[in-house]
Order: structure tokens, then sequence, then C-alpha cells
């Protein structure tokens, strides 16, 4: 998927160490579900910097005028700090005295 240079990378090259084959396809992933973008195995293929990654990111946000980086990266970070899978609206409140209830989520 990305050009693998594999573990015996050092700090002394200006390299990102994806230690297997499965670190390239989980933060492929990643990078879709947080921009909601698809990559497929063949626009990746040969990616090789950041820059290009970075270059291929923007080419396929720019399909996708709606699209809100700050909400996305926003969304991302509480997740992480927070473990929460709950929705997340504009709304949602970091305090439970400021909560109210929420309208049942159709899930059809």
């Amino acid at each position: 998927m990305f050009g693998f240079f594999g573990r015996d990378v050092t700090k002394e090259f200006n390299t990102v160490d994806l230690s297997d084959d499965l670190d390239d396809v989980e933060m492929l992933r990643e990078f879709e579900d947080v921009f909601g973008i698809e990559m497929p195995e063949g626009d990746t293929k040969a990616i090789v910097t950041v820059g290009q990654f970075y270059d291929l990111i923007q080419e396929k946000l720019a399909q996708s005028p709606d699209f809100d980086a700050v909400w996305a990266l926003t969304l991302q970070i509480i997740r992480a700090h927070t473990g929460t899978r709950d929705p997340i609206d504009r709304q949602t409140t970091f305090f439970q005295k400021h909560a109210s209830r929420r309208e049942p989520i159709n899930t059809d």
C-alpha cells in the first residue's frame, strides 16, 4: 500500500516507521474514517512520502466541498480521549449538569 521501509529505519533518516502492512491498512482506514473519504489501494500504491499522502487527502477532500476538517478532527480527539462512540453533535456537553435528553436515534 505505502512504500514500506521496514524496521531498520532509524532517526537519522526522514522516515515514519510503520512496523508492518497491517499498520499501513489501519492508518489508511483511520484517515478514511476521520475525513469521510475512500482511498482504494490503487490510489495509494505509489505513495512514498507524507507530502504525497497529504496531496491525495486534499484531492479527495476537494471532491467533498461540505466536509468540515476542524469538526472531524475535533470529534476524533474527543473520541480518543473519552473512548465514547456515542453520537456527538454541537449540543453535546462535557458536563452532566448541562446535559439534556437526546432524541431517539433511528437505526433503520
